[in-house]
């Protein structure tokens, strides 16, 4: 059941962040996460309404925590999207789901020997993706993106380990933690908005888009947390990353950005690990 969440964890993922990035390639970064973030806290608080989930203070205080943590993730993770190519991009940006699966080793979980071989394809599979194909007229990944690209690696993890942690509390659970969070995130995100205060028109078309996102994204983060409570965090961590798999299709189906050899072979390593660790 957790290999199963994690991956529809990460193909929903995986949806949310092409949707968002082509939103940052038209709209200010800030108004596209603004927009995802108000559809995801609509769409979680709903949801938390219907399921009267478990919750606790200390469940809720953690959800805060990520969500501060989660509006500085998206923000730069959106704007290196809108800098450079999606298909380098996300999975730069994924290859932080290292620090939840190194947590959770360090706190005790032993993996098997096939489990942790799965870990190192998919990882190693994520890295092929991640290089810039060779040809002249592919789409660089500028500096500036491959900076944000890995600040956003890093502030993801800590948004999954804050997240993970708050699931496994006691008398609380994992839609607690992410409705706390996207309130917290949406809170940060309007603050934002009031102190920069970037234009605020978007089309009817990029507005439905961005809710569909919103949308996505939260209820990976949901399924995300819900595969943390019923099974190991590292194996949550490292098959919840492959969301760049989805995202690199999508970019090449509708954006047709090229695909490299070695990204393709990337893709496939990284889906030998997902059997793997399925396997294990």
């Amino acid at each position: 059941m957790t290999v199963a969440l994690a991956l529809l964890s990460s193909a929903l993922w995986g949806i949310a962040d092409f949707l968002g990035g082509r939103g940052a390639r038209r709209l200010p970064t800030l108004l596209v996460v603004g927009c995802v973030q108000l559809a995801g806290v609509v769409f979680a608080t709903a949801v938390f309404v219907v399921a009267h989930p478990q919750a606790s203070a200390e469940g809720v205080l953690w959800g805060l925590a990520a969500g501060c943590v989660g509006a500085l993730a998206i923000g730069t993770f959106y704007a290196a999207l809108a800098a450079g190519a999606m298909s380098l991009v996300a999975p730069l940006a994924a290859c932080g789901a290292v620090i939840p699966a190194g947590v959770a080793i360090a706190g005790g979980e032993s993996p098997s020997a096939l489990v942790l071989a799965g870990f190192a394809l998919a990882l190693g599979g994520a890295a092929l993706v991640a290089r810039e194909p060779a040809a002249a007229d592919a789409p660089a990944l500028h500096r500036r993106a491959l900076g944000l690209a890995a600040a956003s690696a890093v502030l993801i993890g800590l948004l999954l380990t804050l997240l993970q942690h708050a699931a496994e509390l006691d008398g609380s659970s994992a839609w607690t933690a992410v409705t706390a969070a996207r309130a917290a995130s949406a809170v940060v995100v309007l603050v934002a908005l009031l102190v920069v205060r970037p234009p605020l028109r978007a089309g009817r078309a990029d507005l439905r888009l961005l809710l569909v996102a919103g949308v996505f994204d939260t209820s990976a983060n949901g399924l995300f947390g819900v595969a943390t409570e019923r099974g190991s965090d590292a194996v949550a961590a490292v098959l919840g990353s492959l969301y760049p798999v989805m995202t690199v299709v999508l970019a090449a189906l509708v954006l047709h950005e090229r695909v490299a050899r070695a990204q393709a072979v990337g893709i496939a390593v990284a889906l030998a690990g997902v059997v793997l660790v399925s396997a294990g």
